[in-house]
Order: C-alpha cells, then structure tokens, then sequence
C-alpha cells in the first residue's frame, strides 16, 4: 500500500483521518453492493453495514446507475489519465 500512495502523490502512511474516511467509504460501497447487486434487504444490509448513503438525484443518476462497458471503461480511462497528471 506504501508504494501504491507514493505512486500516486500520497503520504507514505495513512493519518487517521484517512485511514476513517477509507472505512465509511468501505461500508457505504459494501451497503450499496449488497443492496443494489447481492440482494440483500435494507434492514439486513443495515445490520451489516449500517445506514443507507443519502446521495443527491444528479449524483445518484450520474455516477450510481449501471453504465454501457464502453462508457465505464472511457470514463475510468478519463479518470486514471486525469489522476496520473496530478
């Protein structure tokens, strides 16, 4: 993990603060994977994983609704290339 930081501009080690930020993002990928993909119902994924994200409608649409192959691997590529540059 060290290394894959320092690849891309990030301290070496992790503050707390991140190292929280990682884990609520871990459990709102995780709730939403559970509900969305796996099945799961909602008091179950609560149990689980706590309470359901709250998202606004133009994120939910934008980033939260199943893409074509073609656009998710364009805009990863996007994204990869924007966060290579710095």
């Amino acid at each position: 993990m060290t290394a894959i930081r320092l690849r891309f501009g990030l301290p070496a080690r992790e503050t707390e603060e991140l190292r929280s930020l990682i884990k609520r993002a871990d459990r709102i990928a995780a709730y939403l994977e559970a509900t969305r993909l796996a099945g799961f119902e909602t008091a179950e994924a609560r149990k689980f994983f706590g309470p359901p994200p709250k998202f606004s409608a133009t994120l939910e649409r934008d980033y939260l609704a199943p893409w074509p192959a073609g656009t998710a691997e364009a805009r990863f590529r996007e994204r990869f290339k924007k966060l290579l540059r710095g």
